[in-house]
């Protein structure tokens, strides 16, 4: 692990073992909830004080064919918002809602290991112990501080989709593999070269958000990334964001918070 750590913390991408039958049983309850909400009519429903962008499940029809998709995000509490939205979907949901909170759990206790043996090597680089924030973004119900679980579906559309090259504002993000599609590292956000993540079976990718860089004291950079969907296809992506506090900061927009500071 102390060398996960190291890699985490200097190179695009880490690739860290992980279970692969989880994986292939959460994405197969993340399908069977949209097909649920697409049946009972669940349009969107997010929390109480959240930005639109942030929790529920919500839809984007991007401009100039990016961002064409559906996302539906796990967080700690968002069961309870999901039931209150349509009552008569609470049975129905539990058992795959299940599925989620057990990835979800098993993702931040690796974010929880990971960040405990960064404190460890290297916690003289950070403002807060890493542990410390990574345990409680998965507890608190507060906008732009709470770790997530995000099931991104992007339908077939004729022509190549995908989400353009940003950095994610969390402390980590934990990507498990795409169906359909292609996610794509950067050295920045006009870099040309562009290089394929390619997921080894029963791993997963995990690399570095701008809230790292700002407990880092600006050290540890944010990787920028992209994805590209296959014409015709619909591609199918699950990440979990390791989110934090960062006092002082109340991050909303990554880009333009590491513009603005960096």
């Amino acid at each position: 692990m102390r060398h996960k750590a190291s890699e985490l913390l200097h190179h695009p991408v880490t690739y860290i073992p992980f279970d692969a039958g989880l994986i292939a049983e959460a994405k197969n309850a993340y399908r069977t909830l949209m097909e649920m909400f697409r049946e009972f009519g669940v349009a969107k429903f997010t929390r109480h004080g959240e930005i639109e962008a942030d929790l529920g499940l919500i839809s984007r029809d991007g401009k100039q064919g990016a961002d064409f998709k559906v996302f539906f995000h796990f967080a700690s509490d968002l069961g309870l918002h999901l039931i209150q939205k349509s009552p008569e979907l609470a049975d129905l949901v539990k058992p795959h809602m299940h599925v989620l909170r057990r990835l979800y759990d098993e993702v931040n206790t690796l974010a929880v290991n990971i960040a405990r043996v960064i404190d460890e090597g290297h916690g003289r680089h950070f403002t807060r112990s890493l542990e410390e924030v990574v345990r409680q973004a998965a507890k608190p119900e507060q906008p732009y501080e709470t770790t997530t679980l995000r099931g991104l579906y992007y339908p077939p559309v004729e022509g190549q989709t995908g989400a353009r090259t940003h950095i994610d504002r969390s402390l980590f993000s934990v990507h498990f593999g795409d169906e359909g599609g292609q996610l794509m590292t950067c050295k920045h956000e006009k870099g040309k070269q562009h290089q394929a993540v390619n997921i080894p079976e029963g791993h997963v990718a995990m690399f570095r958000g701008v809230k790292l860089w700002l407990l880092s004291r600006r050290k540890f950079h944010p990787v920028w990334h992209c994805s590209t969907t296959v014409p015709g296809k619909p591609r199918l992506a699950m990440v979990q964001f390791i989110q934090a506090e960062t006092p002082g900061f109340r991050v909303h927009k990554a880009k333009e918070t590491y513009q603005m500071f960096g």
